[in-house]
């Protein structure tokens, strides 16, 4: 028998093995390098790099650039692509993915673009563009290795390529193109494990017929030797073991029918477990699609958002009748200067969100603030037949709630607003952010307005007052001389009429 210190001498040279094996044929390969032509070379250098690929990549490197150099000389096309492919693996597990995608994409220009080099070659490339944040490369390589993968039946492949252009749509938020993903994913997945389970099943019954059927012969042959020795004192033996089958039959009824019941409960656990995997998943995706939806709603109005939701674009407006709300602060610069920055914004913040809330009240769409600037439109994206009235009572209720906080603050914030009712462009600039902005002479004008008002006066201009006269007084003033338009006549808003 062996003693202790015996036993443990034999366990840590079984660790040893799967070392040593790897260093001999390690050692095997190098041999072989002392004997083989130089086109054998390529593939030898090739093997060896392979061999650190995964815990040396800088080792594998290097075979993979001794591996391309060799090739070159032979002029081995194949050689060539297979060293590409091997440096473009080294430098990705060294995370130099710039150098890994070149690599990839010379070997991807030297191999037939089918079959199982192509399909893991693109599936390489995807990766390293995914990493690099080439979005379209990589989504069209990983793209291409599914369609060659499906073509191989390569289960292993198309169930990696679902899973990662996943990855590449959910990091760029695309939480509806990476679900349909995850759910061929997941039902590749299933379908894998029902076809494996249903071959075991199939096999189980089979056996279990054939068993049955072996019994049945058995039984059979038993009761014909009964029917002929029925006056022999074997009978009763005979009988004896016709009842000792029959229970051995029902028995292995029951053991079989237990391991279905196991089998169908096992896969019943684990499709329950892929569905609570999808529900979370799927709330996920719920919630993030839900905070985009809000911040498109905070920047954009409620009709336009709906238009991209529903088109993917949204088309620019004429509108014909809507009313301008253009204000800024009289001595904003000079008070800005004087208080500290996160102050500033601060009240900014406070002033606008009041805004805000009352042009929201009265129907009104704020457009942006530039600065002190605040722009406010109603009449757009949705007609609004009451426009006029809307942003007068906007405008009133705005002007009595600062001079109010005035009272109760130690900063002094006097506004200036204009009025001006027209026609006017709407709609959606630029791209990556989006914004909605307004265009015409509409605007300018309510500008003008503006920069002729008063501290804590709301001055509409000739067509604004007409439109509402019925039901707000104004303070007529003397024309005033606006620059590009001559002469205008312009209003004071003194209220509403009761």
């Amino acid at each position: 028998m062996l003693n202790r210190y015996s036993f443990i001498k034999l366990i840590i040279l079984l660790s040893f093995i799967p070392y040593y094996s790897h260093a001999q044929s390690v050692q095997n390969l190098e041999r072989k390098l002392l004997t083989a032509s130089n086109r054998e070379k390529t593939a030898i250098f090739i093997k060896l790099g392979y061999k650190h690929v995964n815990d040396n990549p800088q080792t594998s490197l290097e075979f993979g650039k001794d591996a391309l150099e060799n090739a070159k000389s032979v002029n081995d096309q194949k050689g060539r692509a297979m060293a590409f492919g091997l440096i473009g693996q080294s430098f990705y597990k060294l995370k130099n993915y710039k150098q890994a995608e070149d690599n990839f994409d010379e070997e991807g220009e030297l191999i037939e673009q089918s079959g199982k080099p192509w399909m893991i070659n693109r599936f390489n490339l995807g990766l390293s563009s995914h990493n690099r944040g080439k979005e379209r490369k990589a989504i069209n390589s990983f793209e291409a290795s599914l369609e060659e993968a499906k073509k191989l039946k390569n289960e292993e492949y198309i169930l990696k390529n679902y899973e990662a252009l996943f990855n590449v749509h959910v990091d760029k938020n695309r939480y509806k193109t990476a679900l349909k993903y995850f759910e061929l994913y997941i039902n590749e997945r299933d379908e894998k494990f029902l076809e494996q389970n249903r071959h075991e099943i199939n096999q189980m019954q089979n056996a279990y017929k054939a068993e049955i059927g072996e019994l049945e012969v058995e039984k059979e042959a038993i009761q014909d030797t009964l029917g002929i020795a029925r006056d022999k004192l074997t009978m009763l033996q005979l009988e004896q073991k016709v009842k000792d089958l029959e229970l051995k039959h029902e028995k292995l009824k029951q053991t079989r029918m237990m391991w279905v019941i196991l089998l169908l409960a096992i896969i019943a656990m684990i499709i329950l477990i892929f569905y609570f995997q999808k529900q979370r998943s799927n709330k996920i995706i719920t919630a993030e699609k839900a905070k985009s939806d809000e911040l498109l709603h905070n920047i954009l109005p409620a009709k336009v958002v709906k238009e991209l939701k529903e088109n993917g674009k949204s088309n620019p407006e004429n509108f014909q009748e809507v009313t301008v709300f253009f204000s800024d602060f009289v001595g904003f610069t000079k008070l800005s200067s004087a208080i500290k920055p996160e102050t500033l914004i601060a009240e900014l913040n406070e002033l606008f969100t009041r805004f805000d809330e009352i042009m929201e009240k009265h129907e009104c769409e704020r457009i942006k603030t530039i600065g002190d600037a605040y722009l406010a439109v109603c009449g757009l994206p949705e007609k609004n037949p009451g426009h006029v009235n809307n942003i007068l009572h906007a405008s009133l209720e705005i002007s009595e709630w600062l001079a109010q906080r005035n009272k109760n603050n130690s900063l002094n914030w006097q506004i200036r607003i204009g009025v001006h009712s027209g026609n006017l462009i709407g709609g959606i600039v630029g791209i990556k952010k989006y914004i909605y902005d307004v265009f015409g002479d509409t605007i300018n004008t309510a500008s003008r307005m503006e920069s002729n008002s008063e501290a804590g006066c709301i001055n509409v201009s000739e067509q604004t007052r007409k439109q509402a006269q019925n039901h707000f007084t104004f303070i007529e003033r003397p024309k005033i001389e606006v620059k590009g338009k001559g002469k205008m006549k312009m209003y004071f808003l003194k209220g509403a009429k009761k």
